[in-house]
């Protein structure tokens, strides 16, 4: 399994909790225990789904769309 299926930026882990990306972005700099970014980019912080995913579930939140998977380069497109 590629590891890169698994990237998601702040729009991304929004989608798959219900949220707009502003309270992800809120909940970096404020939840305790929320998952550290794998990379850091200038356009913005980069998760691994996953680890975002794991922690709604021990926090009680809502996973709307546990089956996403990063866009492909053929996709091109995001939820």
């Amino acid at each position: 399994m590629d590891e890169a299926e698994f990237i998601a930026g702040a729009a991304e882990v929004g989608w798959v909790l219900g949220v707009e990306a502003n309270t992800v972005n809120a909940w970096r700099m404020r939840q305790v225990g929320f998952p550290e970014p794998v990379v850091q980019l200038k356009a913005g912080a980069i998760w691994d789904i996953r680890e975002v995913i794991a922690w709604a579930d021990r926090t009680g939140r809502t996973v709307e769309h546990r089956e996403y998977t990063a866009p492909t380069p053929a996709s091109k497109t995001t939820p």
